[in-house]
């Protein structure tokens, strides 16, 4: 499957938050089910950032979503994200392929926001769930 046809979130877009964005989202895009990124989870400032990491052990949770009409809604996430081209580089975040293991054993590639900057003096997330910290 293409990842431009899935969305993995794992922040402010989860169900739970009501913000412009997470609209954005519910208009071109259905919940699929509950997943997991291999990453590391941190605390920006009051939202999350995810990193890539080699470490099977290392798990950040969230949401997948198949997109219905992905180039609006991307393009407003892009610019939600801090990543769109009205953003100086490097940008605060990158929008990247990644495998996303669904509930059960199955996985799809999906679009991930990864976070773009060190993560040196951040408060890491070690359950990585944001919403457990909420």
């Amino acid at each position: 499957m293409e990842a431009n046809e899935y969305l993995f979130v794992y922040g402010t877009l989860r169900d739970g938050f009501d913000n412009e964005a997470r609209r954005l989202l519910l208009k071109h895009a259905d919940f699929i089910r509950e997943g997991t990124f291999r990453g590391k989870l941190f605390l920006v400032n009051d939202y999350p950032g995810a990193v890539n990491s080699e470490d099977d052990r290392d798990i950040v949770h969230g949401e997948v979503y198949r997109l219905n009409n992905s180039r609006p809604l991307l393009a407003g996430l892009n610019e939600y994200e801090g990543c769109s081209g009205s953003y100086p580089q490097p940008t605060e975040y990158t929008r990247e392929e990644a495998m996303i293991r669904l509930a059960g054993k199955a996985a799809v590639r999906a679009w991930v926001y990864i976070y773009n900057r060190h993560t040196k003096g951040l408060y890491e997330i070690v359950s990585g769930d944001f919403m457990m910290i909420l």
